[in-house]
């Protein structure tokens, strides 16, 4: 992969979050709609609610492992670059989305909302993204270099990457199922409180 696609994946999701942060300027001043997820009751019930984390880690297992997958296996065919540009601009708008709703709905403490939604299990998932690009990468220019057979230290250098993006990946699951549910439960009482 050239530097410029690198780039151009990095813009694709900055663009994404620009894109989600304006999108619901729009439609909540113009269209009056409002985030259900976000309105006051839904959050004082998630902070007074229990957490079930098997559900939740079945849920996110389930979501982000079969995003994983298909970007993974998408790094395999000729169109890799372009299914890692879709996955940057949807999941920079999905990111972008969320922040701009929670700062139209919760001020500035929105902002704070919204970091303790993505973190600390974004930092995983944007390391993950960085090692398929990194992978993809050396595909494409093992295939451009030596169309033959792979030779078994290559093998061996795939599946040890697929083992380092497959724990990265449970990381993020791990902190978003285990981490985060309290970091958010912290946040809106002490959100409720003020």
């Amino acid at each position: 992969m050239k530097k410029n696609e690198e780039t151009i994946l990095l813009v694709l999701f900055c663009a994404g979050i620009l894109g989600g942060l304006l999108l619901p300027r729009w439609t909540f001043l113009n269209l009056n709609i409002r985030a259900v997820l976000l309105a006051p009751d839904s959050l004082r019930q998630y902070a007074a609610a229990g957490i079930e984390y098997g559900v939740i880690l079945k849920r996110v297992a389930v979501s982000r492992g079969t995003l994983l997958f298909m970007l993974y296996f998408a790094c395999y065919s000729a169109a890799g670059f372009w299914v890692l540009a879709g996955a940057c601009l949807t999941v920079g708008m999905s990111m972008g989305f969320l922040g701009a709703m929670a700062v139209l709905q919760m001020r500035y403490f929105g902002v704070l909302f919204w970091l303790c939604a993505l973190l600390p299990q974004w930092i995983f998932y944007v390391w993950t993204g960085l090692r398929l690009v990194r992978f993809m990468k050396k595909r494409r220019m093992r295939t451009l270099l030596c169309n033959g057979n792979p030779a078994p230290s290559y093998n061996k250098m795939v599946f040890l990457e697929f083992l380092a993006v497959l724990a990265l990946a449970a990381l993020g699951i791990f902190s978003e199922v285990y981490l985060n549910p309290g970091m958010l439960k912290l946040f809106l009482r002490i959100y409720a409180k003020i």
